[in-house]
Parts: C-alpha cells; structure tokens; sequence
C-alpha cells in the first residue's frame, strides 16, 4: 500500500498563528480543547481569490459562505462586507444573517425548510431551494 502524505495549505495568517506556540498553549489552557481560532482575514484573502478565478477565466456567478460550517459571527460579517453571498439551512441562520447586514438577493435557503423559514425568507426576497414538492405547496 502507498502511504500518501496529504500536506495542508495554510495561508500566511495561518502560518504566523501556528509560529506563535507559546500563545496556542496559553489559549487551550485557558479555554480548553478542542479550540476553535477564527481568523476572518482569511477569509477575506479566499474570496479574493475566487474572484481572481472569476475574473481570469471570465466566469460569471457568485461566492458563498456556507453559514453552517462557519458558525462565527466575525466570518458571517467578513462575508457580508466583502459582498459575497451566504446558504442558510435554517429560520435561526437566516435571522443571523439579516442581522448582519445581508439582503435577501445575497441569501440561499437551503435544507429542510419549516412554515415559519419559509415565511421568513419570502419576507425578505431570498431565493429558496426547494427540495420537495411538499415545500413547493407550503
């Protein structure tokens, strides 16, 4: 069998986080482990390169942040302020994103979708992933 090394891409923010052992140790033992760091520049550096695709290869669509994987306020605001778009899955991600500033033209609902999610998201004109014709009746 061929033992295969996957090596992760780390950005430079990252990197000079991860030179910093002392501080990570501090970190984990005042608030434990797993610890969970967000660095919302990086973000901010990925969509710039997304758009650097788009724009090279003359690609039209649009970026989104998957709020679900990236439960962060900081992450859902750097969204917002770069002007990409964000997939809510649920009523609760959806107010969070309103109330960071996003408009219905920049939100997909997806996932399961409750009367009150969907009443939501037609109030504010998001576009609405349907994933059964028994949400096409609601």
């Amino acid at each position: 069998m061929t033992d295969l090394k996957l090596t992760p891409r780390k950005n430079q923010v990252t990197e000079n986080l991860l030179q910093e052992e002392e501080k990570l140790f501090e970190l984990e033992q005042a608030f434990g482990s797993p610890l969970n760091i967000v660095l919302p520049e990086s973000i901010r550096q990925n969509i710039k390169e997304y758009r650097e695709v788009y724009d090279k290869h003359r690609i039209s669509g649009k970026i989104f942040l998957a709020h679900k994987a990236n439960k962060s306020e900081a992450l859902v605001k750097e969204a917002e302020d770069q002007g990409i778009c964000i997939d809510v899955a649920s009523k609760e991600e959806l107010k969070d994103a309103l109330k960071t500033g996003f408009k219905g033209d920049r939100i997909e609902c997806t996932g399961p979708k409750n009367l009150e999610f969907l009443e939501l998201a037609l109030k504010h004109g998001c576009s609405i992933h349907l994933d059964s014709l028994s949400e096409l009746d609601r």
